[in-house]
C-alpha cells in the first residue's frame, strides 16, 4: 500500500484525484449509520476542507491546522474518534488524503486515550481506508514516526499497544518496520538528531 520512495508525490496526486472511486459501495449496501446527519456532515467537512486546501495552492497541512472546522474536531478528539470510526466504515475506499486529514485530529488526544485509540483502530476490518488510518495514527503528517510513541517506547503500555498494532489486519509491512524502529529506540535517537515541529498545538480542551 505504501512505499517510502515518492510518498509526497502520492499524497499530492491523491489530492488532485479526489473524485470518488467507481468501486465505492452503493449507498444501499452501507450501514444505516452512514446516513446519519452527523456522519454526512463529517464526510462533507473532510471533502470541503480538502477542496479548499487544493484550491489555495498552500501546504495543505498548514492550512488544515489553522482551519476552524479542523480545530473544532481537534479540540474534542474523543468525540471526533467516533466520527472517524464511522467515516472509515462508511468510506472504505476513502483516499489517503481524506484519511490523513481525519486521523490527524486525533493528535490532541491525551496519551492514554491515544494508545486506546490505536487499539481501536487496530480492530478495524481490513480496507484501504483502515490501512491508511492505522498508518497515520502512528505516523502523523509527513513524519515517519510519532514523537509521543518514540519518547515513551520503554513504557509497558506503549510496548503492548504497538504489538497489537503490529499484528492488526491493516498493519502494512511499512508500518511494521516503523514499529520495530520505535521499539528498539532507533526512532527516539533519530528525533534527537532531527527535531521536528509538531503539526498541531493542542489547547486545554484537547482531551474532550
Amino acid at each position: 500500500m505504501r512505499t517510502t520512495v515518492g510518498f509526497p508525490i502520492l499524497v499530492i496526486a491523491s489530492l488532485l484525484a479526489y473524485a470518488v472511486s467507481a468501486n465505492e459501495p452503493a449507498k444501499g449496501d452501507l450501514p444505516a449509520e452512514c446516513s446519519l446527519p452527523t456522519t454526512l456532515a463529517f464526510a462533507e467537512g473532510i471533502k470541503s476542507l480538502l477542496s479548499r486546501s487544493e484550491e489555495s495552492g498552500q501546504n495543505p497541512r498548514e492550512l488544515w491546522s489553522k482551519d476552524a472546522t479542523f480545530r473544532k474536531w481537534a479540540a474534542s478528539p474523543k468525540s471526533t474518534l467516533f466520527e472517524i470510526e464511522r467515516y472509515l466504515r462508511c468510506s472504505p475506499k476513502a483516499s489517503p488524503s481524506q484519511v490523513e486529514l481525519a486521523t490527524l485530529t486525533l493528535e490532541c488526544l491525551d496519551f492514554d486515550a491515544y494508545l486506546d485509540c490505536l487499539k481501536r483502530l487496530s480492530r478495524v476490518a481490513k480496507s484501504d481506508a483502515g490501512e491508511w488510518a492505522l498508518y497515520y495514527a502512528v505516523a502523523p503528517g509527513f513524519l515517519h514516526w510519532s514523537m509521543r510513541l518514540a519518547s515513551n517506547y520503554t513504557a509497558a503500555k506503549v510496548k503492548s499497544t504497538l504489538k497489537v498494532v503490529e499484528n492488526a489486519p491493516n498493519a502494512t509491512p511499512a508500518l511494521q518496520r516503523m514499529i520495530i524502529d520505535i521499539l528498539d529506540g532507533s526512532t527516539k535517537k533519530a528525533i534527537r538528531k532531527n527535531p521536528v515541529k509538531p503539526f498541531l498545538t493542542c489547547g486545554a480542551g484537547a482531551s474532550k
